[in-house]
């Protein structure tokens, strides 16, 4: 009897032991915070890229790489016009116009003569080559969605394409302005292949679909990017701290990627009426809220880049607000963060390259675009 009580008690120990050491782990996982640090991107220097009084600040902007020279290429979306500029010295190498009437919302090139693009307020994808013909390579409705998500009746939901990538024959693309009210059934990132649509993957996460309550308007941009050394897409969400990454089509990974700054994220109100354009109101939510932004990959580098948007420090100030950029290592480890102030760069316009990280400075209305490049410090990066 003695030996089954000292068995029990040792048993129960050693239960009490594991739990603790469980407790201990999850504790230790969930606090994992990235460190904040004020020279974790370091300036290297800034080039100008001078502008046609007619042409408006650079927002849609690519770097492209031809013949061992690095291009800037931003779009006008007033005109449809591309400019090509030589990030070493900042020249305009070349202008070309796509004789399309309508606004174009984002575009893809790999080389100086195709250009692949979606026109606003679209389910199309165009392309522009240079003896001027257009060519529709993808065009499809809700309904042709339908046909490869059997069991969801969504076509009368809106289809309008917007950040567009390219890998070979496939096209990846986000699919905005859900209706409200039907977040679970829309499908906010399409793969298109050979005139297969995938609508498997992507889904808004269940903590913002909350019946008779949205988001809006930061339910609206989900960010993609792409490793291709690893096939692995990686999506986020403006109201979410989780990365949610995939394998071609099968969700491997849900990850933890809080921000050391974001203490108010988004909160849930009641279903709007009409107010998907009411540019007052989504002004206010917007100040007053911090949310994520866009997630980059750094091939160079192997790294991931992840933008975060403060809530503003004054109510009457648009521009009173800072920003962080997260970065993260190949397995999506915060290795750090540093704040930006939102008067001196454009946390909308980073931009990946070879030479580092491209942010814009705020236009001071002179007819010159002005990129200052920040390299990774090795003191915290093993290059």
């Amino acid at each position: 009897m003695k030996s089954s009580e000292t068995e029990m008690k040792y048993k129960m120990k050693y239960k009490i032991i594991a739990l603790l050491i469980i407790s201990l782990l999850i504790f230790v996982s969930s606090c994992n915070k990235g460190k904040i640090y004020n020279d974790i991107l370091i300036k290297t220097r800034e080039v100008e890229f001078r502008r046609d009084k007619n042409v408006k600040e650079f927002v849609i902007v690519k770097f492209l790489t031809i013949d061992s020279t690095n291009l800037i290429v931003h779009l006008d979306i007033d005109v449809n016009k591309l400019y090509y500029y030589s990030l070493n010295s900042g020249e305009l190498v070349k202008e070309l116009k796509i004789p399309y009437r309508r606004k174009i919302s984002d575009f893809w090139l790999n080389n100086m003569s195709s250009i692949y693009f979606i026109p606003q307020y679209s389910s199309q994808i165009l392309k522009y080559d240079n003896d001027n013909t257009i060519d529709t390579i993808i065009f499809f409705t809700p309904n042709d969605l339908l046909k490869f998500d059997l069991g969801h009746l969504f076509e009368f939901l809106p289809t309008v394409l917007s950040q567009l990538y390219i890998k070979d024959s496939t096209y990846y693309v986000t699919n905005t302005f859900p209706e409200q009210g039907f977040l679970e059934e829309h499908r906010p990132f399409l793969i298109i292949d050979k005139n297969k649509i995938n609508t498997k993957i992507g889904r808004f996460p269940k903590e913002i679909i909350i019946k008779g309550k949205t988001f809006f308007p930061f339910n609206l941009f989900p960010s993609f990017t792409i490793n291709e050394k690893k096939n692995q897409i990686t999506i986020v969400y403006n109201t979410d701290n989780n990365l949610y990454v995939y394998n071609d089509t099968v969700l491997i990974k849900k990850i933890s990627c809080k921000s050391a700054f974001v203490t108010n994220l988004p909160k849930p109100i009641n279903q709007l009426k009409n107010d998907e354009f009411n540019s007052e109101k989504i002004n206010l939510r917007g100040l007053e809220f911090d949310f994520y932004a866009g997630i980059y990959y750094d091939n160079y580098n192997n790294l991931y880049y992840r933008t975060v948007k403060l809530k503003n420090n004054s109510m009457n100030d648009l521009e009173d607000y800072n920003f962080s950029i997260m970065i993260l290592d190949e397995n999506f480890n915060i290795i750090g963060e540093q704040l930006f102030n939102a008067k001196d760069y454009d946390f909308t316009s980073l931009l990946v390259t070879k030479e580092g990280v491209l942010l814009r400075k705020i236009d001071d209305l002179s007819g010159i675009s002005r990129y200052t490049t920040f390299r990774l410090n090795s003191k915290y990066i093993k290059q």
